[in-house]
């Protein structure tokens, strides 16, 4: 049985960062720092290297991934690109926050910031609307290193009961990659029933988990809350690995 998660804190250790205030004084503030490890999902594309290292089998499984892909269709909603973020990810992050324990708030000022005011990356965006309401979004690119092209989605959210809405979505941009000869596509989730659905579009798991670093979370939350990786949703574009990168 595939495992979608690996959760383990270790790294307990007490960090001491110096400041200084407006008269000059030195201040001496303590973090508890430990690390969470969850893992990263990938999905093979029928295209390039894939096509050789595949075997047989495995290519007639994603041939009919891929045609599951092609014939879904949205219904209730209308999938649209779209070129910045409106207030409208105001009030959407403000609602679907409540649905999910520990994560950072989407708002359009934070999605401008770090997907549309950056100059050197080019990311595309897909938005699912139902009369002007928002029901969710996703933000992916193309890397391309060595010869070899990969799709990563690095930002995805939608309400945790609308999956057709994350399904569409997911469905689109696989599509994007597809036509754009993506050899295969990354991406991370961490809320449960969002990755069962990944794994049903053929995203398997990652042989090596990532870790990451958690501070200053005393008296907001418990130790066993901040462990348990379900209780957290986090993307890649969480993390600022993707702020070096150049498109």
């Amino acid at each position: 049985m595939v495992k979608f998660y690996n959760l383990k804190a270790f790294m307990d250790r007490k960090f001491r960062i110096k400041t200084t205030n407006q008269k000059g004084r030195i201040k001496e503030r303590h973090y508890s720092v430990f690390s969470v490890v969850f893992s990263v999902l990938h999905r093979k594309l029928m295209n390039g290297v894939s096509k050789k290292i595949l075997t047989f089998l495995g290519n007639s499984m994603i041939k009919l991934l891929d045609l599951r892909t092609r014939f879904y269709r949205n219904k209730g909603y209308e999938i649209t690109q779209i070129t910045s973020f409106d207030n409208r990810f105001d009030s959407f992050s403000r609602e679907v926050s409540k649905e999910f324990g520990i994560i950072s708030l989407r708002n359009s000022k934070y999605l401008n910031w770090k997907y549309i005011q950056k100059p050197y990356t080019q990311y595309n965006i897909y938005t699912a609307i139902n009369n002007n309401k928002l029901l969710g979004y996703i933000v992916f690119r193309i890397d391309e290193y060595e010869g070899v092209r990969k799709g990563i989605i690095l930002d995805v959210l939608t309400y945790p009961e609308r999956l057709d809405v994350l399904k569409g979505l997911i469905v689109k941009t696989l599509d994007y990659f597809s036509k754009a000869k993506s050899e295969y596509v990354t991406c991370l989730v961490t809320y449960p029933p969002f990755r069962k659905l990944l794994r049903r579009y053929g995203f398997f798991q990652a042989k090596n988990p990532e870790p990451f670093m958690i501070a200053n979370w005393e008296g907001v939350f418990s130790r066993d809350y901040v462990q348990n990786i379900e209780n957290w949703y986090i993307t890649l574009g969480d993390s600022d690995g993707d702020a070096w990168a150049i498109t």
